[in-house]
């Protein structure tokens, strides 16, 4: 659908909340980074404009779920209906936001020294494919900004990433000696079940549906 650009640092192979680069291909994520932003950030962000939705907590400011679109349709290969992508984006963000406050309820957590040095070896591995690279350079073009200024803007994404990897590893330790397959399956599943169990407020269902 996007190229190989999936939401997932920890689980899916499909356009959602997972397959992030912790246990996945290095172009997995870019997408999904900029969908998913870090609690702490997206609390300042809410504070400055217009939210879209909020789930579990965690408040998706309007400006950020608009980005989120341009680079969704920018991206897509597929023919998709704005409609489709917009469906797409809004269960990839559910999951995502549910996963990472079951993370943080957790006690789960991630130090600024781990973040910045894995922001730096993605930086400089995708960097090393053509492929990736190029699409990195697609996204910046869509929102206007730099190389620069596209890192910095996803380190709180990988950050909130790095917290909700290490609860996919406890998940897929507590299954036991289940193959990797059927270990991303029940993982699928858990993350839709959270989801669906979430507390989520949508400010005006027209922007998101």
């Amino acid at each position: 659908m996007f190229e190989g650009i999936v939401y997932r640092i920890t689980s899916s192979g499909r356009f959602s909340a997972g397959h992030w680069i912790l246990g996945v291909v290095v172009v997995a994520g870019l997408l999904g980074l900029i969908l998913q932003r870090h609690e702490a950030v997206k609390a300042v962000s809410a504070a400055a404009g217009p939210t879209a939705f909020v789930v579990d907590g965690n408040p998706e400011p309007l400006s950020d779920w608009k980005n989120a679109l341009l680079v969704a349709q920018a991206l897509d290969t597929s023919g998709a209906s704005i409609g489709t992508l917009r469906a797409q984006l809004f269960q990839a963000k559910e999951e995502g936001f549910a996963a990472l406050h079951t993370a943080q309820q957790a006690g789960l957590s991630v130090g600024d020294s781990e973040v910045a040095s894995f922001v730096a070896r993605m930086r400089s591995q995708i960097a090393a494919i053509p492929a990736a690279a190029a699409q990195v350079q697609r996204v910046e073009q869509v929102l206007g900004i730099t190389d620069d200024q596209y890192w910095a803007y996803l380190q709180p994404d990988y950050a909130a990433g790095l917290v909700t990897a290490k609860l996919k590893q406890q998940y897929y330790n507590s299954l036991g000696s289940l193959n990797l397959n059927e270990k991303a399956q029940k993982w699928e599943a858990y993350l839709h079940q959270l989801a669906s169990t979430a507390t989520i407020t949508i400010t005006d269902p027209a922007d998101v549906q």
